[in-house]
């Protein structure tokens, strides 16, 4: 080491400071070469240069180790080839050597003595060396070496303090350049932070704040996938994810609770994964997966609300800087989720609220039992997504649904299906029934084609008196449903079981006053027949008086001596005036108020009647009738004037279809013995099987029954007819009547091909038979010629008629025009038998029997009615609990005759 101690004179002394001063303006000249670049190894050589020359050094260096602002790492040389010190091992060496324990400069004047000569430095014929080190943040940074290769050459301490000034400046400039990158850089990032911010802070949805900041963490740096997964509870849910092809719907994989993503949420500190194949975490992923990984925190105040997972494929470890920039945008992050959430739950409170104040608007809006659980379901579908719903309603041991959204084909409305334990269960608790999988839980399998369903909840709709029916809410997503949905669910489903039991008490209510107005109209429709039943009784009265006189009269003709023609006048007579009395006795017996009562009837005879009856209004509708009636059927026990009701009210309805839709048409009326399992039978009418039934078919060529209409045809108060032209009551009376004969009644029919309606009862025999007509002799016996008959008839024609009837067949016959002269001739008179009419003036023949019955009189006993009064059900009744013998007006000499000469007998 060189030490300069000599004497100095003052010629010296100038030629230093001529010498400082030049030196002086050499380092000036550095300096500003320096400060106005900013790039400084520009300048390096001009440098080493302009040092070497002050000094007397014959070349110079600038080594640097790495690069720093302003600088590229590598070595600059002046006064040795360019190749001379670009060897790694020698400027390692130099740098190791020269310098880098202290921070100032090194004079070596005997180069060859040192242990560190390079063979390079030797063969260059360096002998002595002057380093300084760069110090740069603190660190050694580089060296500026001289070199000297003349033998009688050496360093002095001035050099070694120019170089050391000159070391100072160039590592001062690379400081500042340096220092003013990094702020560059720092305000870059705070740039880019603040642009990302104001990207997160654009919208406070949540789906939207997740997508805007995967952008900008793949804007920040270079990634090739970037997650977000949120944290709630102690549990990660996927928010977000995105790669090179944009949004993913899902994430890469789902966390492990062992793995990066949970730790990083559960300790809230950040971690590096530079190669994920020799990572601890990646112990157990899959062979193929390889790359880097950042993981950071979402943290709010300590508190984790979510974790950002950067991703490279390939194995890259991230900067100092990326990862400053990805900690501040993880900040940031963090508070635009926390307050997406805060809207969110903001938003969702105030969507439930609305939702469940329409829901209660709802039920203040209508009665209509659908539309309300329709409104109610729409309404909860806002709060609480689902895939299908349904509200279904108890009916004993199946839930029937009601209203629906989205339902699979078995669950659609109307559907029924069996209560299962679910339902047992949340009627045991009262409380909503969440399955997380519910395509896995063999409970969930009786609800039909429903596989797609994974997340499912069961709501109980209760009533005042328990369970009256659920609401239940589908979602193709595993547990989809949470308690706080729960209840939630079950505020809708207080509304929907107020909404359920609101309309039933409202339909309640609308039925029975249907059902009032029904009996309402029953009655006056009953007034009606009531009344026309007393008309129809009065005409029958006053018509069946002159065709009695009428037939009579003619039949005493025809016993007489006349021509051939006038016999057949007289016999057609007597045939119109037969026909004319079956008509008004057929008017009777419809319009005859009374008790249901069986006894043997020949069905075919009770359908020929009815017919007789409605024969002009056929003919009037242009409607041609067809029988084709079997004639030997047996009788059976029915009530006749109730099967002609039946019989009536078909055909008058087939005669309707055809009229209004074809202006007419073709009427069949088919009748046959079929066996009880509705096969036909072959039997004759008195040897038939204990199994079988009578079945009459009504067939007509009309517009037929509409599909839609059949299952209620024979539902009470139902029509299709148009206001005021039917009550809806026909056909359920007819089935009522049916069904009490233990018979059956259906209809089949296609629309456009006509309908047929069948009526089938059962065949029961009994002993009695109806009495046929009897062609015996009238003539009154020698031991009853004797006899005196009392006429008792307000109708001086018909009076006479019997009398000279009774006088021909040699009866003693007397008359009277009313009650009371008949009850003054009885006091006086024996008489063997009464005729007495029922309807007259002053005393009627009911008020007659009264009166003799009241003296006790043996007299009741002998009293014959005879009567066109048969409808007014007080007269028939009166008869019958009286045991009173009558005969029907009119009737015929024949009839009266044997009547007589029957009670005679009696």
């Amino acid at each position: 080491m060189l030490h300069l101690n000599m004497p100095v004179s003052w010629g010296a002394i100038r030629r230093v400071k001529s010498l400082a001063r030049n030196r002086s303006k050499v380092l000036h000249e550095i300096l500003m070469k320096l400060m106005e670049t900013q790039n400084v190894t520009e300048v390096l050589p001009h440098a080493l240069a302009a040092t070497a020359e002050t000094i007397g050094a014959q070349a110079a260096a600038v080594i640097l180790s790495s690069p720093v602002a302003g600088t590229v790492s590598g070595t600059i040389t002046y006064g040795l080839p360019e190749q001379a010190l670009q060897g790694k091992a020698l400027a390692t060496e130099l740098l190791v050597s020269l310098g880098m324990q202290e921070d100032k400069p090194v004079v070596i004047d005997d180069y060859n003595h040192y242990v560190f000569a390079h063979t390079t430095l030797v063969e260059l014929g360096v002998k002595a060396v002057l380093a300084s080190p760069l110090i740069v943040a603190d660190t050694t940074a580089g060296l500026v070496i001289l070199f000297n290769t003349s033998a009688d050459a050496s360093f002095k301490k001035r050099d070694a303090q120019f170089v050391q000034v000159l070391a100072m400046v160039i590592s001062g400039r690379i400081e500042n350049l340096r220092l003013s990158r990094l702020d560059r850089v720092f305000h870059e990032e705070v740039e880019t932070v603040q642009r990302a911010s104001s990207a997160l802070t654009a919208s406070l949805e949540l789906p939207k704040v997740l997508d805007s900041i995967l952008a900008s963490a793949h804007e920040l740096v270079p990634a090739d996938l970037a997650h977000i997964f949120l944290y709630t509870e102690n549990k990660l849910s996927f928010g977000a994810a995105s790669g090179e092809d944009g949004r993913w719907d899902k994430p890469y994989a789902e966390p492990r609770r062992d793995g990066l993503t949970y730790r990083v949420a559960e300790t809230g500190q950040p971690i590096v994964v530079e190669d994920i194949r020799t990572h601890p975490l990646y112990k157990e992923t899959p062979k193929k997966w390889r790359g880097s990984i950042v993981s950071l925190p979402l943290k709010v105040k300590q508190r984790v609300v979510g974790v950002m997972n950067i991703s490279t494929f390939e194995r890259r470890p991230f900067g100092e800087q990326e990862l400053r920039i990805l900690e501040m945008l993880a900040a940031q992050a963090a508070i635009a989720v926390e307050n997406a959430r805060l809207y969110e739950a903001e938003r969702t409170q105030r969507h439930r609220i609305e939702a469940m104040q329409s829901a209660v608007a709802t039920l203040s809006q209508s009665l209509d039992l659908r539309e309300v659980l329709d409104r109610i379901l729409t309404e909860l579908r806002k709060v609480i997504p689902y895939d299908s719903a349904s509200a279904m309603l108890l009916e004993g041991n199946y839930l029937q649904v009601v209203a629906g959204r989205d339902l699979p084909g078995d669950s659609a409305l109307s559907q029924r299906h069996p209560v299962t334990e679910i339902e047992r269960e949340i009627e045991r608790t009262g409380r909503p029934f969440i399955l997380v999988d519910a395509s896995a839980d063999e409970r969930f399998r009786g609800w039909g084609h429903t596989k797609y369903v994974r997340g499912w909840m069961s709501v109980p709709l209760l009533g005042r008196e328990g369970l009256i029916g659920c609401l239940t809410i589908d979602s193709r997503q595993l547990g989809a449903y949470s308690d706080e949905e729960a209840d939630l669910a079950m505020s809708f489903a207080h509304q929907a079981a107020i909404a359920v039991e609101n309309a039933q008490l409202h339909q309640s209510v609308k039925d029975q006053l249907e059902a009032l107005q029904a009996s309402q109209d029953k009655l006056v429709q009953s007034e009606k027949m009531a009344a026309i039943g007393k008309l129809v009784a009065g005409v029958a009265h006053e018509l069946n008086n002159p065709l009695t006189a009428i037939i009579g009269i003619a039949q005493l003709l025809q016993s007489g001596e006349l021509s051939e023609g006038v016999k057949q006048d007289l016999e057609k007579l007597v045939g119109e005036a037969h026909r004319a009395g079956k008509i008004v006795r057929s008017l009777l017996d419809f319009s005859r108020q009374q008790r249901p009562e069986r006894s043997p009837v020949f069905v075919e005879d009770v359908l020929t009647n009815t017919l007789k009856i409605l024969g002009y209004d056929l003919q009037s509708c242009n409607v041609e009738c067809r029988t084709g009636l079997a004639g030997d059927l047996p009788a059976t026990m029915a009530d006749a004037h109730q099967l002609q009701q039946v019989f009536v009210n078909l055909i008058s309805n087939a005669r309707e279809a055809m009229h209004e839709a074809n202006r007419g048409g073709v009427l069949k009326i088919t009748s046959e013995l079929v066996a009880i399992d509705g096969e036909s039978g072959d039997g004759e009418a008195g040897d038939v099987p204990s199994a079988t039934g009578i079945r009459i078919c009504i067939e007509d060529d009309g517009p037929g029954i509409p599909p839609d209409v059949l299952p209620r045809i024979f539902d009470p108060f139902f029509t299709t007819k148009s206001p005021g032209k039917g009550t809806g009551l026909g056909l359920s009376v007819c089935h009522g009547i049916v069904s009490e004969h233990d018979g059956q009644i259906w209809v089949e029919s296609e629309t456009g091909e006509g309908a047929r309606f069948y009526v089938q009862i059962p065949v029961i025999f009994t002993d009695d038979r109806p009495r046929e007509d009897s062609d015996a002799d009238a003539t009154a016996p020698e031991e009853m010629k004797e006899a005196r008959i009392l006429v008792v008839e307000d109708e001086e024609v018909l009076r006479d008629l019997i009398v000279r009837v009774l006088g021909q067949v040699g009866y003693q016959v007397d008359t009277s025009p009313d009650g009371l002269d008949a009850l003054e001739k009885v006091d006086s008179v024996h008489y063997d038998l009464i005729i007495c009419d029922v309807r007259m003036p002053r005393l009627s023949g009911i008020e007659l029997y009264k009166k003799l019955s009241g003296r006790s009189s043996k007299m009741i006993h002998r009293i014959m009615f005879i009567t066109g009064d048969t409808v007014n059900g007080e007269t028939i009744g009166f008869i019958e609990a009286n045991d009173i013998p009558y005969l029907g007006k009119p009737f015929e000499i024949q009839e009266l005759l044997e009547k007589v000469r029957a009670e005679l007998e009696g």
